[in-house]
């Protein structure tokens, strides 16, 4: 088994995996924004709003796989487990709000834009695996 991360090295993995993921989501937006019409009174699938929540979720997993690499023997194996949970978890209110879009907190949202945020989960959760955990 290998030796396991430093905190620096988790750090450094966490930044640049904030940091594609921000640019990866954004990009999904605008490439989104090309092909379905999203009304600029939804808040979630603003840019600003993709950005913040991008990083904030990244900064979290940072912390999270710290502390699975701390205190696992096999923290790749806990790492995969504990992001497939953390997408459904995040997946959840979405997917709530897609069935009932007259409930959410804001208006503009449509079953389809709830149910396309959930590309963004995708996109973060994927790089927030493969990176933050990297070595080099």
């Amino acid at each position: 088994m290998p030796a396991k991360l430093t905190g620096k090295q988790i750090f450094v993995n966490g930044l640049i995996a904030i940091v594609v993921a921000v640019i990866g989501n954004v990009l999904v937006r605008l490439i989104l924004g090309a092909l379905v019409t999203i009304p600029g009174d939804f808040p979630p699938m603003q840019l600003g709003a993709i950005a913040f929540f991008t990083a904030f979720y990244g900064v979290g997993a940072t912390a999270v796989y710290w502390i699975i690499n701390r205190v696992s023997s096999n923290p790749q194996r806990v790492w995969l487990v504990v992001v497939i949970i953390g997408f459904v978890l995040t997946a959840l209110p979405d997917l709530a709000l897609a069935a009932n879009p007259s409930s959410a907190p804001f208006p503009g949202g449509t079953s389809q834009l709830w149910l396309l945020l959930l590309v963004f989960h995708l996109v973060a959760g994927i790089i927030y695996y493969l990176l933050i955990p990297r070595r080099r």
